[in-house]
Parts: C-alpha cells; sequence; structure tokens
C-alpha cells in the first residue's frame, strides 16, 4: 500500500479517536453560600433595685449582680424601684415591654398583687429579692434573700453575749428597728433576737423594748433613736438593735455621738453591707452587723436564672448565708482591698 494512503489512515483514526474520547467534565459550580445562621439570642435579664441613692447594701447587690450576669454573657436592663409603689408598676410594665427573660425584683414593699399578675400574663419568670415571699401558686415565681430567722437568732445570741462579757451582764434598755408591716418570716430578724434575749433577761420583750418603724430613713431613725436615748439619762448600757438594715445601724450610731454618749450604748445591725463594714472598723459604737453576704447576692442569683433558662425549675426559697461580723473577724471576712 502506498506510504501516503497509510499515513492518511493512521492520521484519520487518531483524530477519530481523540474525537470519541470522553470529553473533560466542566469544573463544578461554585457552591452556593450557605445562609447565615442567626446568632443566639442573648438572655435579657431584669432588675429592679430598691433603692440606688443613700442604700450601700443595694448598691452592693447590683454591683455583683451586674458583674455575674457579665460573666455569663447575658445582658441586664437594671431600674430604680425608689421605694415607690407607683415606680415599681412602671418598672414592672417596662420589664414586659422590653420582654425580658427573667425579672429581678428587688423591692421590698411587698407590691406583689399588682405586678405578679402582669409578669405572669407576660410569661416572664420572677424573681424576688429579700422582701416579702411572693405567692408561689403562680408560675414562675422564685424567691431569693435574707435568713432572717438564723439573723435573729444570732443577734440574740450576740446580745446576751456581749452584755455578760462587757456590761457585767446588766442591759438597761433596748431600742429596734423594726417594720411592722413585714411579714411574718422577716420579722424574725427582731421576734427571734427578742426570745433569745428575753430569755436571760425576762424584763424585755416585744412589748417592752422601744420600736422605731422606719423604712431606709436615717433621719427617722435618728430622731427616733436621739428621744430613746433622752429618755433614759445616765443610763450606760443601752442596746442598739437595727434589724432592717446598717443604714438604720449608723443612724443610731449617730445619735448616740450627737448626744455626747458614745460609750453609754452599742450598735449591733443587719446587713454588714460595705458602709456597715467601715463602721466596725472604725471601732465606734457600732460594733456588729449579722452579714447577708449582698456582695454574693449575683452568685447566689445567676445559677438559679440558669435553671429558668434551661427550662428547668430552681428552689422556690434561696437563702443567703448569715453570720455575725465584728472586729475580731471583719479582715477574714472582708480582707481590706
Amino acid at each position: 500500500m502506498n506510504r501516503k494512503i497509510i499515513y492518511l489512515i493512521l492520521t484519520g483514526t487518531l483524530i477519530l479517536a481523540a474525537c470519541a474520547s470522553p470529553a473533560a467534565a466542566p469544573a463544578a459550580a461554585p457552591a452556593a453560600d450557605a445562609a447565615p445562621s442567626e446568632p443566639a439570642k442573648v438572655p435579657l435579664i431584669g432588675f429592679a433595685n430598691i433603692l440606688r441613692t443613700g442604700c450601700a447594701f443595694c448598691t452592693d447587690v447590683e454591683t455583683s449582680l451586674t458583674n455575674e450576669v457579665a460573666a455569663a454573657g447575658w445582658e441586664l436592663f437594671a431600674v430604680d424601684n425608689n421605694l415607690d409603689a407607683n415606680q415599681i408598676v412602671a418598672n414592672a410594665d417596662a420589664m414586659i415591654a422590653k420582654k425580658v427573660d427573667v425579672y429581678l425584683n428587688f423591692e421590698g414593699i411587698g407590691n406583689y398583687a399588682i405586678t405578679q399578675p402582669k409578669l405572669r400574663d407576660a410569661g416572664i419568670p420572677q424573681i424576688y429579692i429579700d422582701g416579702p415571699f411572693p405567692d408561689f401558686e403562680f408560675p414562675n415565681a422564685y424567691w431569693m434573700g435574707a435568713n432572717s430567722g438564723v439573723a435573729g437568732r444570732i443577734i440574740g445570741e450576740y446580745t446576751v453575749k456581749y452584755a455578760k462579757d462587757n456590761w457585767g451582764g446588766e442591759i438597761d434598755g433596748i431600742f429596734a428597728t423594726f417594720q411592722s408591716s413585714w411579714p411574718d418570716e422577716t420579722k424574725k430578724r427582731l421576734t427571734v433576737a427578742m426570745e433569745v434575749i428575753s430569755a436571760a433577761y425576762p424584763q424585755f420583750t416585744m412589748e417592752t423594748i422601744t420600736i422605731s418603724d422606719a423604712v431606709l430613713s436615717g433621719d427617722k431613725t435618728q430622731a427616733e433613736a436621739t428621744a430613746f436615748l433622752n429618755a433614759n439619762p445616765g443610763k450606760k448600757h443601752l442596746l442598739f438593735l437595727a434589724t432592717t438594715n446598717d443604714i438604720a445601724g449608723l443612724a443610731e450610731e449617730a445619735a448616740l455621738d450627737a448626744a455626747g454618749r458614745t460609750d453609754d450604748g452599742v450598735v449591733f445591725a443587719m446587713g454588714a453591707d460595705s458602709s456597715g463594714q467601715e463602721a466596725i472598723r472604725a471601732g465606734g459604737a457600732f460594733k456588729m452587723s449579722v452579714a447577708f453576704g449582698p456582695e454574693n447576692y449575683g452568685k447566689k442569683l445567676v445559677p438559679l436564672i440558669k435553671q429558668i433558662l434551661a427550662g428547668k425549675i430552681p428552689p422556690s426559697i434561696t437563702r443567703a448565708d448569715a453570720f455575725a461580723v465584728d472586729a475580731s473577724n471583719i479582715d477574714k471576712f472582708y480582707p481590706k482591698k
């Protein structure tokens, strides 16, 4: 066969083979970008403080809560109840409008008959701080606060021991701050204290001591403590029990100082907030305060909030610790910074 013909045949065969080869797969089209996922909703925690001005305990509570909520990665919407019933209702409405996930209500008044149904209907769980217990028949209602019964026993036992160790066992009179509107549970701060004191000093009972019904009002407490001092001239063993808070204790101490009778009485208070700690360190008439640990309230509250956000049911009642703080142990519990 002619070489030229053979060459043409071979060339044509190669061309046909090449044409018959599978075509290269087209490059894959770039995958469409996946739709961005919605960021997880950051829980919004509502908090209404009882009083933001003139109350170190309240400030300590809010500082603690602010720090712990931030550490948990949540947001905090905080307002001031200002110890005002109308403001308390307005703040509850604000929490509903903000659609908070959990509402922490520190009000002290017990204005729950209006606010609790509102929050229930809005489906907002509530944790009430100190003050009266809420109506636990309502769903998602919880309480965290001071252990009043234990605190009352501590202050009563401290009183009896102090009088025996420092006054030869004598007590000339007792002035106490106390709220008659408190529920029975909170009244234990003084009623239990007086049970202990009365066992050692039968002449002193809830009926025979002088009681001031002031609420976070230092001026009123000081005026009434001054009247008590004027009614007890020459008495050297006067006991002042501030079972409401350190504000009352500081007012009682101020009354003693203003009357020039610093050495005629001692003050035992409740709260041991930053102002109470300062007074104990100063070494005046303000000798002791039962600590509720306001600087740790956030650490008590955040675990409850976590349970609620996880759809779990925390305990209805959570109590703060209670222990006596005085010059002998203040640096142990509250080291100087």
